[in-house]
């Protein structure tokens, strides 16, 4: 999907790259969100709360794409 949302970044296609870059972070979301009820199910804790890990990944997705 990210090899896909460079394409269309490259043909100009901003819009149709936003829109899969959208669907990819509600996929990456939803990662976390599991990866974080394994840990509390396991009882440990051994990654920043949800929202900063979401909002480095955007930014860090932004600021190579957009």
């Amino acid at each position: 999907m990210i090899i896909e949302i460079v394409k269309l970044k490259g043909q100009g296609r901003t819009e149709e790259a936003e829109s899969l870059f959208q669907q990819l972070d509600a996929l990456s979301s939803e990662v976390v969100s599991l990866i974080e009820q394994v840990e509390r199910h396991l009882g440990i804790e051994v990654a920043p709360p949800k929202s900063s890990r979401e909002d480095a990944f955007t930014k860090a997705v932004d600021d190579v794409l957009f």
